[in-house]
């Protein structure tokens, strides 16, 4: 059975967006996983569920060469900086 991409990116576009750093890096989910300090199995779960908070992007994009910004008019905020600063 083949797999519809766009139903499961509409389903979980988090996890959709995380596999696609990683994939565009050559990481593996074990790889990430260690670099985050899960296990493999808690961050399938995660995957598989869609639950990512934003300091979980922030981190996986950091790992995967990727920067987190919250964009406005007004303003450009590098997430991964405030992130630091907690």
């Amino acid at each position: 059975m083949s797999k519809n991409w766009s139903e499961i990116y509409e389903k979980r576009p988090l996890s959709m967006l995380v596999r696609t750093m990683i994939n565009m890096n050559g990481f593996s989910n074990r790889d990430v996983a260690e670099k985050t300090r899960y296990s493999l199995e808690y961050f399938n779960n995660k995957m598989n569920r869609n639950s990512f908070s934003v300091k979980d992007l922030a981190e996986i994009g950091e790992i995967c060469g990727f920067t987190l910004y919250l964009d406005s008019n007004f303003a450009r905020f590098d997430v991964t900086e405030l992130l630091k600063e907690e």
